[in-house]
């Protein structure tokens, strides 16, 4: 027989824990580690054997979900979370799945369906039907908009002075050829160099060069150049890692009892 599944209930009514441990307690693949009403009493649960799975109850009053999550990987970082009690409803879900859930159960589930869920995430498998898969890839699509939207607006925060400046920097140029090419003080320019780094969120030249070919500040200058196709393949894969790293937390399991 494989090692038995150690779970660990966070839920503050006394009656369905009581109920969950019994139940949990009478299959041979499971055994409760323990149990916490609230996160204050997590600290003193650290000491615990092995936990594999934890069950918070998604109506526990005195959290968010990504800072009850937080909380429990904390005290156990090997565990996954699988949040109980859910509202059927699509947000509800995304909303936890976005905070960091490995699984979740809807309130109408029964017992059984929630142990199999617990054997699912335990594989380390997502359980989640073809419509919460769609949905789930339509959010990663909308972050991905926010994602560029945000980085736009980032290019937009600099000026034209900036952006002249900037596409100087990425020719070699220094402070003083800078000011002799634009007829500009060698304190201007400095000035200039410094917005550059501040808006860009960078300390150094070479930084702020690489950050703004990743986000195509720089594209009409040196389009044509072989560190342009350089820019261009470390930004596919970036965009590649992003989309994988999103993923790979949402693999589809069917499951008729959890289609809606």
């Amino acid at each position: 027989m494989d090692r038995q599944i150690g779970v660990f209930i966070v839920n503050d009514h006394q009656l369905m824990t009581e109920a969950l441990v019994n139940l949990l307690g009478s299959r041979p693949e499971t055994m409760v580690i323990g149990w916490a009403t609230d996160f204050d009493s997590l600290a003193d649960m650290s000491g615990l054997a092995m936990v594999d799975v934890a069950l918070l109850n998604a109506s526990l009053e005195s959290a968010d979900p990504a800072r009850a999550i937080e909380a429990i990987k904390q005290e156990f970082p090997q565990a996954k979370v699988i949040i109980i009690g859910v509202a059927p409803d699509d947000e509800s879900v995304l909303r936890f799945i976005e905070a960091g859930a490995s699984g979740y159960v809807f309130k109408e589930s029964s017992f059984n369906e929630m142990f199999d869920i617990i054997k699912i995430v335990q594989n380390g498998e997502f359980p989640c039907s073809p419509h919460m898969a769609a949905r789930a890839f339509a959010r990663i699509a909308e972050l991905a908009r926010e994602r560029n939207g945000s980085e736009a607006r980032q290019q937009t925060l600099l000026t034209r002075r900036e952006t002249d400046i900037l596409h100087l920097i990425a020719a070699g140029l220094g402070n003083k050829e800078i000011a002799q090419h634009l007829s500009i003080s060698i304190s201007t320019v400095k000035h200039h160099v410094h917005n550059i780094f501040d808006k860009l969120q960078v300390s150094h030249r070479r930084e702020a060069i690489r950050l703004a070919l990743q986000k195509g500040i720089l594209k009409d200058l040196l389009a044509g150049q072989a560190q342009v196709g350089q820019a261009s393949a470390q930004n596919g894969a970036r965009k590649s890692a992003y989309m994988s790293a999103l993923l790979t937390c949402f693999v589809p399991v069917s499951f008729p009892w959890i289609l809606f």
